[in-house]
């Protein structure tokens, strides 16, 4: 080979055709001999130096065009020998020789005018470097089943560095070349994308034994795939092209079971986020289009991940990464729906309307093509926009103005209440997991109580009891009831009796008559309803539970009646209602004695029939009560008509309850055994 090569270059041989010729049959032989005689060492070393001969050339500027072509010529001869043999090196020395020395002498010789030449030259090596990896996994392949059988050490699959390296190198070279046509550069990308993809394809069908080659070469389409959007659109679709990129290797990583693929593709999604909040925050103009792409493949991503359970959980969450996946998805699904519809002077409430409308769809989605249990992932992330939901009706001010700001803002917080309580009630979690199923119940109960806000802002507290209680008397007749039975609902409905009786706003406004009224009316239903529900709950042997709720209802329930008179006299005799002054008012301070009077009257002589000693000290405590209110307070109240009455109606009372209603004997029987209400 540097004997033809010098001949030609100092005018022995003048015809360059006639060296064409002499050169092809030099490596026609070369080819020939090396096959012939299994010597890979023969043809390293005449390929070598057929790669070397233009660069020992003393003084020579070689022709870049000419170059490029003449390592094309050998680079099939190399072909021709692997076609046969899987010498690897070969194809190393190929490479290295084409791209390396190639290359720098495109950099430093190539003339503007010849690189759409050149260009169509390296497509050509391009094609059969590509060409040769897959032919040597076909030999390795082949070679392989012979040598198991024998138990030879297997050589390598893959030769990855030629793999990887053509296309890398390969398209930066042409990005070279036609750096100035933005197009030229996405149709090499378009060009490479559906290469690689339709191996991928081609060999998955016809060559399943090389399914990790399979793999490669779907990563790489993959990645050129990210790249033709910025190309073609600009630099702001970068992160469009890596959330795709990274979503298909997502894809690819589950369904294939392939932990590199998956790995790499929550590295970009996670960088694609970083790249896109950068571009939504800084530039002016809001990318629409490009955000709402990469919210649909963050909910994509998470939806496969949502499949993956491997036993590698000690290093690689799945759960955890859609979890992001999925905020990040929801947030810029948001940012998105909000941009299009242009409300963006409406505080927080279209953002959430658009996040939870999100969440609900992928939910749904799951539930019924999936089928997997991630109630403790979903009742976080319904739990992290209950929060945003509550902050939101407060920052509103609605507790405080009794009204909306705009019926935009209004209708959008009441569409996603309505989603995020059928949410909630759709993600019940096994009634094993007793600390779950309690922390969905409170979280449960706030997204149904924050509904009412919405429907009637002029009572808000009011208002919280709502859909509660339409819930509880659909979910009781339909004996869908285990959301009733939990102690978190309690203690919030408990705590919401306590607010509404106390609360100004809501005793003056749409007062009509005693207990025909919202407020006494609904805070009557829910102390019922509660009550009801305490005492129809088996508490097995948790008696120490068992009466605290049962007492504290009876207590509170003590508050909501008193609250109901206080509210009467307030509105018929213009008295104070809950205040310091309440207790110097003769009126209201009569009012009650006779209340809790009866109240104690009641509760003793039903315990007393009942045989319940526990709620007969209820009503004989409550009595109690009374007789320190009577000496405290309403004798104080000297020289006035009220203190008489009160005297006398409560000593009256106590002595139709001494009569009627004697404290209960003693049982043996065991107390799970008492009588229920």
């Amino acid at each position: 080979f540097l004997t033809l090569v010098f001949s030609h270059h100092f005018g022995v041989i003048t015809s360059l055709t006639t060296a064409s010729i002499l050169f092809t049959i030099l490596l026609a032989i070369t080819v020939f001999l090396s096959l012939k005689q299994q010597a890979i060492y023969l043809a390293i070393l005449a390929l070598g130096m057929a790669y070397a001969a233009p660069l020992v050339i003393p003084q020579y500027r070689p022709d870049v065009v000419f170059l490029f072509s003449y390592y094309l010529v050998i680079n099939l001869a190399v072909a021709a020998v692997n076609f046969i043999q899987p010498w690897k090196i070969l194809n190393q020395i190929a490479f290295f020789a084409t791209m390396f020395i190639g290359g720098s002498a495109i950099a430093f010789y190539a003339e503007p005018a010849k690189f759409d030449t050149l260009d169509w030259i390296l497509w050509l090596h391009i094609a059969l470097f590509i060409w040769l990896s897959v032919r040597y996994s076909q030999n390795i392949s082949r070679v392989s089943e012979h040598e198991k059988q024998e138990g030879i050490r297997l050589p390598p699959l893959l030769d990855v560095g030629l793999i990887f390296s053509v296309p890398v190198l390969g398209f930066t070279l042409h990005a070279y070349l036609v750096h100035e046509s933005t197009q030229a550069l996405t149709i090499g990308a378009v060009v490479l994308a559906g290469t690689y993809a339709v191996l991928t394809f081609w060999i998955k069908k016809t060559h399943p034994q090389l399914s990790v080659l399979a793999k490669s070469f779907f990563i790489l389409a993959v990645a050129f795939f990210a790249l033709i959007f910025p190309l073609a659109k600009g630099a702001h679709w970068t992160a469009i092209g890596w959330v795709a990129q990274g979503t298909a290797l997502i894809v690819w990583g589950v369904t294939e079971r392939y932990r590199l693929s998956r790995y790499i593709g929550v590295i970009l999604v996670l960088l694609s986020s970083l790249a896109l909040f950068y571009q939504v925050w800084a530039n002016e103009e809001f990318p629409t289009l490009s955000t709402s792409i990469y919210a649909i493949a963050q909910f994509i991503s998470a939806f496969y991940l949502l499949q993956y359970n491997s036993k590698e959980q000690r290093y690689f969450s799945a759960s955890m990464f859609s979890g992001i996946f999925l905020c990040l998805g929801m947030y810029a699904g948001a940012v998105a729906g909000v941009e299009i519809m242009a409300w963006h002077h409406h505080a927080l409430s279209p953002y959430l309307m658009f996040a939870i409308a999100l969440i609900a769809i992928f939910s749904a989605i799951v539930h019924y093509k999936l089928r997997v249990q991630w109630q403790s992932l979903q009742l976080i992330l319904i739990s992290l926009l209950l929060l945003l939901v509550l902050g939101e009706a407060f920052m509103s001010q609605v507790f405080t103005l009794f009204k909306w700001v705009d019926s935009l803002q209004q209708t959008t917080f009441l569409v996603s209440t309505i989603i995020l309580s059928g949410l909630f009630i759709m993600a019940q979690p096994q009634s094993s997991l007793l600390g779950y199923v309690k922390v969905w119940a409170g979280l449960s109960w706030l997204a149904l109580a924050i509904v009412g806000v919405t429907i009637f802002p002029k009572m808000p507290i009011v208002a919280l009891a709502f859909v509660p209680v339409v819930y509880s008397l659909w979910a009781y007749k339909s004996h869908k009831t285990t959301l009733l039975y939990q102690i978190p609902v309690w203690c919030l409905s408990l705590i919401w009796l306590l607010v509404v009786s106390v609360d100004v706003h809501s005793a003056e406004y749409l007062y009509f008559v005693p207990l025909i009224n919202l407020i006494d009316f609904f805070s009557i239903l829910v102390f019922a309803g509660l009550l009801f529900i305490i005492y129809q709950h088996a508490f097995d042997q948790d008696k120490s539970l068992e009466w605290t709720f049962k007492i504290t209802t009876i207590l509170v329930g003590l508050l909501v009646f008193s609250s109901v008179v206080v509210r009467g006299l307030h509105y018929y005799w213009a008295t104070p209602l809950w205040s310091a002054s309440i207790w110097t008012n003769g009126v209201v301070q009569l009012s009650l004695t006779l209340l809790w009077v009866i109240l104690a009257f009641v509760l003793t002589t039903y315990s007393s029939r009942k045989m319940i000693r526990q709620l007969w000290f209820v009503g004989a405590a409550l009595l109690g009560i009374v007789v320190l209110k009577l000496i405290l307070l309403d004798l104080s109240q000297s020289a006035t008509l009220t203190r008489v009455i009160s005297f006398i109606g409560a000593g009256g009372v106590m002595l139709i309850i001494a009569y009627l209603a004697p404290l209960p004997p003693s049982s043996s029987v065991q107390k799970n055994q008492e009588p229920k209400l």
